[in-house]
């Protein structure tokens, strides 16, 4: 995300005296699966993740045994993607 097209740099917290200082920037596209989401905001961490605004366009099934997560999309799935505040 550090490299995206648009990137903030915001003060997470303090540890050991010092700030905490996190990373988002704006990417061209998300794909999950069959599902692209363009001009998304993401945060800069060492694994790309997938944050609480995507994810809550998805209905999500836990499979315990088998060791997977199935999504299902639900009514959110077409909500515009907001820029982060600032």
């Amino acid at each position: 995300m550090k490299e995206g097209r648009e990137v903030r740099e915001t003060v997470l917290g303090k540890g050991l005296g010092k700030d905490f200082k996190g990373y988002s920037g704006l990417v061209k596209a998300v794909q999950i699966g069959p599902f692209r989401f363009t001009e998304v905001w993401g945060s800069g961490a060492p694994r790309p993740t997938v944050g609480m605004e995507i994810f809550r366009r998805f209905t999500a099934v836990f499979d315990g045994p088998h060791g997977a997560m199935h999504l299902e999309p639900n009514e959110h799935l077409a909500d515009p993607v907001p820029a982060p505040s600032q």
